[in-house]
Parts: structure tokens; C-alpha cells; sequence
């Protein structure tokens, strides 16, 4: 079931702060971690869409991303770990979040 997000600013903070780790560049750390430039961008697109349906209180479907990290090769670092709780906890709401 969907999470619905309309009204809950806190899930836009959080992207927000996500979105602009994304456009740093890497740090020597997240290289470690097995971030590169395109992986940064392709989670980028995931979290600027995110953003617009939050933004326009849009119907929030199961988060996958971590997966998606995974199957690239992020397994830890600080931005992982950031992107996995933002994704556990909005998960774990799902259908609990009203307008």
C-alpha cells in the first residue's frame, strides 16, 4: 500500500538533505563505499522525482532504492546509511500518513 505524504514536510527535509549530497562531488569516503559520479546521478533522478510527487502530495509508492545500491555495489558509508533509514522508515509508514 502507498505512503501518503501530503502535509508531512519532514519527508521533503530529509530528501532535500539527501538530494544535496547527491550533487556534491564524492568524497574519498563514499568512493570507498563504491559511489561513483553516475551512481550519484541516477539515485539523484530517483530523489528529484521523489521530491516533485512529495511537493505536489502525491501518493508515495514502496521505496527500493537500497536495492538498487546494492546491486551497484553501495553496501555502507554515511550516504547509504542516510538513503537506507529514509527509506526503512517511509516503508514502514506506508498507508499510515493521512492529508
Amino acid at each position: 500500500m502507498p505512503t501518503d505524504c501530503a502535509g508531512d514536510e519532514n519527508p521533503r527535509r530529509e530528501i532535500e538533505s539527501i538530494i544535496a549530497q547527491l550533487l556534491a562531488r564524492s568524497t574519498r569516503q563514499e568512493r570507498a563505499a563504491g559511489w561513483s559520479e553516475s551512481i550519484k546521478d541516477g539515485v539523484l533522478a530517483f530523489f528529484l522525482g521523489l521530491l516533485n510527487d512529495v511537493k505536489k502530495e502525491r501518493t508515495i509508492p514502496h521505496i527500493g532504492i537500497v536495492r538498487s545500491l546494492n546491486s551497484w555495489g553501495v553496501h555502507h558509508g554515511n550516504l547509504y546509511e542516510e538513503i537506507s533509514v529514509f527509506a526503512d522508515r517511509m516503508n514502514s509508514r506506508m498507508g499510515t500518513l493521512k492529508n
